[in-house]
C-alpha cells in the first residue's frame, strides 16, 4: 500500500520557490517525522525494487509531504461461522510511540474505496461501508492513554467461487445416490460401488474444505451443507438394502412355512395304515 503523511515544521521552511525532494533515507532519518507504527500488523517491509519506493517533499512554508509504498500483513480476527456467506471487517490500527493523545492525527477526506480498487482481492469485495476514523485509546500497563488512528475495512466473501467448487458438485453427487432407487434389488455389486463412490467423494470433498480454513471451536454453515449431504446420501442409500433385507426375510419365512407344510404332508401320509 502506498503510506502517507503529512505535518508541519517550520524550521524547514526555506525561500525556494519550489518544493525540495528527498530521497536520501540518512537526510530523512536527520528529520523529525512521526514515529508511527502498525499496532496489529503481523509483518511489514518496504518495497526496495528497484530503488527505495519514498520521497519526500519538503514545501517553502515548512509543510512535508512523505510518500512510501509498503507490504503489510495484518492480523484480522474473523467471525467464520457464516462462513462462506460471511462478511468481515478487518481493522488497521497505527498508533505513535512517544506521543500521547496530545498528539492527534488526522485523515484526508477522500474515497478510501479509490485505493482499495488498485489491487482487487481474488475472493473477497470490498463495500461501501469501509471507513476511517480517529479514536483515542487506553494502554495497560503502563495506564496511558494513546492516540490511535484507525482504517476498517469491510469485505464480502464472493460466493460464485464456493457455488462452483463445493455446493454444485456436493449436489450433484446427492442427486447421483438417488439412482440407488433404479437398480435392481438383487444388483448387490452396482450398488455397494454406488455407495462407497458417493460417500468417499463427499467426505473428500468436505476434508479439501476443512483444509482450507483454519481451524476453530465452533460450527460453520458450510459444516452444516456437508452433513447435510451426508445425511442425504445415508437416507437414500438406506432404502434399497433395508428392502432387500426385508424380502429375503420374507423368502425366508415363506420358505420356512412352505417347508413346514411339506413335513406335516408327509407325516400325514407315513401315518395312515398304507405307509
Amino acid at each position: 500500500m502506498y503510506f502517507q503523511q503529512e505535518w508541519y515544521d517550520h524550521r524547514l521552511s526555506h525561500n525556494n520557490s519550489s518544493p525540495i525532494l528527498v530521497k536520501d533515507k540518512k537526510v530523512f532519518g536527520e528529520m523529525w517525522h512521526p514515529d508511527v507504527y502498525f499496532a496489529n500488523a503481523k509483518s511489514a517491509s518496504f518495497q526496495e525494487i528497484t530503488d527505495d519506493n519514498f520521497l519526500v517533499w519538503v514545501y517553502p512554508n515548512g509543510r512535508v509531504w512523505y510518500d512510501a509504498r509498503i507490504s503489510i500483513v495484518v492480523s484480522c480476527n474473523m467471525d467464520l461461522w457464516k462462513y462462506p456467506l460471511d462478511s468481515q471487517h478487518c481493522p488497521l490500527r497505527m498508533h505513535t510511540l512517544n506521543q500521547f493523545c496530545g498528539w492527534f492525527g488526522q485523515w484526508q477526506k477522500m474515497d478510501l474505496l479509490l485505493l482499495i480498487e488498485i489491487e482487487k482481492l481474488p475472493c473477497l469485495t470490498c463495500n461501501s461501508r469501509t471507513s476511517a476514523q480517529l479514536t483515542v485509546m487506553e494502554h495497560m500497563p503502563p495506564a496511558s492513554v494513546w492516540s490511535c488512528m484507525m482504517a476498517v475495512f469491510y469485505v464480502e466473501r464472493e460466493m460464485m467461487h464456493h457455488v462452483m467448487q463445493t455446493y454444485l458438485p456436493t449436489a450433484l453427487i446427492v442427486v447421483i445416490s438417488w439412482f440407488s432407487f433404479w437398480l435392481d434389488v438383487d444388483s448387490a455389486p452396482a450398488r455397494v460401488t454406488l455407495s462407497i463412490t458417493t460417500l468417499l467423494t463427499i467426505s473428500t470433498q468436505a476434508n479439501a474444505v476443512k483444509l482450507a480454513l483454519p481451524e476453530v471451536s465452533y460450527m460453520k454453515a458450510i459444516d452444516v451443507w456437508m452433513g447435510s449431504c451426508m445425511t442425504a446420501l445415508f437416507k437414500h442409500l438406506i432404502p434399497p438394502h433395508a428392502k432387500k433385507v426385508c424380502r429375503d426375510i420374507l423368502n425366508a419365512q415363506f420358505r420356512f412355512s412352505l417347508y413346514c407344510k411339506i413335513i406335516r404332508v408327509r407325516s400325514h401320509y407315513c401315518s395312515s395304515p398304507y405307509c
